[in-house]
């Protein structure tokens, strides 16, 4: 969905620390009005009444951006994508200033780190490129990881994930012949159009969502409805979906947006609720949420951007807790040991410490 223009105006930065552990991402999209829901075991501080515990106060790393969709954390760096019309530029936040990675990436979308580089997916280089591509930044240089064909001035990637030597990536095929299907390529080596490990059920619309742990690889369905594992088997085009090697881990979850992996845990974003997963493929409710977004976890937290605010679940409590209030709409977040991260469509990148 195209999100609103912005006037691009004088830059801010200030020192910033981490490293980058979310996987996955899907585009965003507006919120609908009103606030963020309570839920979980209890509800706890916020901006209001000072930071809550475990997380200092939240300081901004720039502003005066463009709608930025994405935000990943590498290193000592942060990398965003701001939009500029159909088109988006990848900058990265260092050593307090911004710098411009690369610029007229053709409908991005995904933003992960591995290792030195950025990983992000986008459609055709030029006029005479008829590919879309996932590509990794080091710097300034960029190679192939995945390429595939794309329809005109389009990107036909879409959920991109990064875990150990491997990549992941969605894409949709609609020349004529709908295919919806999730594929896996190593991080090294020579670029392909990647192993074809599952497809979606429903084969007009992208996988929006994928993550990577432990070998495994996790997404949601193109129906938005199932969370599917495969351990990376290559599956036939042919075959019904999702794939002869593709399990479901949990069903009947619409609407479902988003799904990461953290210490063993599956969590998961549907339409009004952050929840997690549970062996049995049951779900279990951390919090209530306006339209969750940026889901992000690790051992100790699980974070997300919904309408006005960013929350975070203390997994050894079950407090669910705001981090920072933000009125411009938040839309991803990243998470590393040092700090939340969060973006916004009024262009504001947003670090808030874990001490």
């Amino acid at each position: 969905m195209a999100l609103r223009g912005r006037l691009v105006v004088a830059v801010t930065c200030t020192a910033l620390a981490g490293c980058q552990l979310v996987l996955g991402f899907e585009e965003h999209t507006p919120f609908p009005e009103g606030g963020g829901g309570g839920g979980g075991a209890g509800v706890g501080g916020g901006p209001a009444g000072g930071a809550p515990s475990g997380f200092g106060d939240p300081e901004e790393v720039a502003s005066g951006l463009g709608p930025l969709d994405a935000v990943a954390i590498g290193g000592a760096d942060i990398y965003v994508l701001e939009q500029q019309g159909t088109s988006h530029r990848l900058q990265r936040a260092r050593d307090g200033s911004l710098e411009i990675v690369a610029s007229n990436l053709v409908r991005a979308r995904g933003l992960v780190t591995a290792g030195d580089e950025v990983i992000t997916s986008h459609g055709p280089l030029d006029a005479g490129d008829g590919d879309c591509h996932v590509s990794a930044f080091s710097g300034r240089d960029r190679r192939d990881v995945m390429r595939d064909g794309a329809d005109a001035g389009e990107n036909n990637f879409y959920a991109v994930a990064a875990g150990g030597d491997v990549v992941a990536a969605s894409y949709l095929e609609q020349q004529g012949n709908d295919h919806s299907d999730v594929r896996t390529a190593p991080l090294a080596g020579a670029a392909t159009d990647g192993k074809l490990i599952g497809l979606g059920e429903d084969d007009a619309e992208p996988v929006p969502s994928i993550a990577i742990s432990g070998g495994t690889f996790f997404w949601v369905d193109s129906q938005l409805d199932d969370v599917m594992s495969s351990a990376g088997s290559e599956v036939g085009s042919v075959i019904d979906p999702p794939g002869d090697s593709v399990n479901t881990l949990a069903e009947g979850l619409t609407p479902l947006y988003e799904v990461v992996v953290a210490d063993g845990k599956i969590y998961v974003a549907q339409g009004s609720r952050v929840a997690a997963v549970n062996v049995s493929g049951e779900t279990d409710e951390l919090s209530a949420a306006v339209a969750p977004r940026g889901l992000a976890a690790d051992g100790a937290v699980v974070v997300w951007a919904e309408a006005d605010k960013v929350r975070a679940y203390l997994v050894a409590t079950g407090e669910v807790v705001t981090l920072d209030a933000a009125d411009d709409e938040p839309t991803d977040v990243a998470l590393s040991p040092a700090s939340v991260v969060y973006v916004t469509l009024g262009g504001r990148i947003v670090q808030i410490p874990r001490i």
